[in-house]
């Protein structure tokens, strides 16, 4: 068992059919999702504004992450998709495609929870990181803390462990990373880093809704600013909502596998297609952001529109 391969191999139950038809999804979603994302990454740290905005850090990680796994990982599932093999048949090359996959996926649900937590903090309990001090231990080393432990942990797990049937070359990922014979590390990577993440991303997501409609009735209502944390609410529950409904169902019906086990038709709808939902949602990531990140965007558009008054600009000839 583990956190995104959890499953018996997909190779038989994969068709032709069905890799060609999620090949063109994935084809078609990701140019322009590597472009948006790359301008919001860009535009977050370029801009000082966005930059210092404590409240754009989570996000700004989690597209970061997201690039990361559409330039890393999205290549290697596309040639998997149109072929039925693995790019490089190499014990590095699988093992570093495992090492990505694991990290990225941890690191966006990881990621996802703290964003969820923090909203709580950022509404409710803002004067928590007005001092330099507060925002270093309350928002910058959780983020810190998350990207490095995970980098560790699986350097560890992946790279430290072999078996006897490593790698499989007609499977995505190579198939299951080692570790995942060791029921111990196993549970514990699927545990901290899939099932309780989805649970209390959740959790934390409507929790913040019910929080805010109590708070703002005339008995209850306090001096919080609500106007300007509006934006950064809606951020937060349109980029949950893309979440749970791709990795919700997949993470569900991946607890029922583990304690009762599936039907023959839901055990194929997952190997085959929920398999994939985490590749989905960083391509979809960067389009929900559109709407979510309204000051990224409207940079975006004004640069578009000086770059397209530039390109028409007619310089009348001179006169002699």
């Amino acid at each position: 068992m583990n956190s995104h391969f959890n499953e018996s191999v997909v190779k038989f139950s994969e068709t032709t059919l069905s890799r060609y038809g999620k090949f063109g999804v994935f084809l078609i979603l990701q140019p322009p999702s590597v472009l948006c994302n790359s301008l919001f990454v860009f535009y977050l740290i370029k801009d000082r504004n966005l930059r210092l905005a404590i409240h754009h850090h989570a996000i700004l990680a989690l597209l970061i992450v997201s690039l990361l796994t559409n330039l890393i990982e999205i290549p290697r599932i596309l040639h998997y998709l149109r072929t039925g093999s693995v790019e490089a048949h190499s014990s590095i090359s699988c093992l570093l495609w495992q090492w990505f996959d694991y990290l990225f996926y941890g690191q966006a649900n990881l990621l996802m929870l703290w964003a969820s937590f923090e909203r709580h903090i950022l509404v409710f309990h803002g004067y928590l990181v007005y001092t330099s001090k507060g925002r270093l231990l309350i928002h910058y080393l959780p983020l810190f803390f998350i990207v490095f432990y995970l980098i560790l942990f699986y350097i560890i797990v992946i790279f430290f462990h072999s078996c006897k049937k490593q790698f499989d070359f007609t499977s995505p990922l190579c198939g299951q990373p080692c570790f995942t014979e060791y029921p111990v590390i196993s549970l514990y990577d699927l545990f901290a880093h899939s099932w309780l993440p989805t649970f209390f991303i959740t959790l934390f997501s409507v929790t913040l809704v019910i929080r805010v409609i109590n708070r703002k009735r005339p008995v209850a209502r306090q001096d919080i600013p609500w106007r300007k944390h509006r934006r950064m609410i809606l951020q937060l529950l349109s980029i949950s909502t893309l979440y749970f409904s791709c990795m919700g169902p997949y993470t569900l019906i991946q607890v029922i596998d583990s304690l009762i086990g599936l039907p023959s038709t839901v055990a194929y709808i997952k190997n085959v297609y929920l398999f994939y939902v985490y590749w989905l949602l960083t391509l979809l990531l960067p389009y929900v952001c559109i709407g979510c990140l309204p000051e990224v965007t409207n940079k975006i558009r004004r640069q578009v529109k000086n770059w397209n008054n530039r390109k028409n600009m007619i310089i009348p000839a001179s006169l002699t």
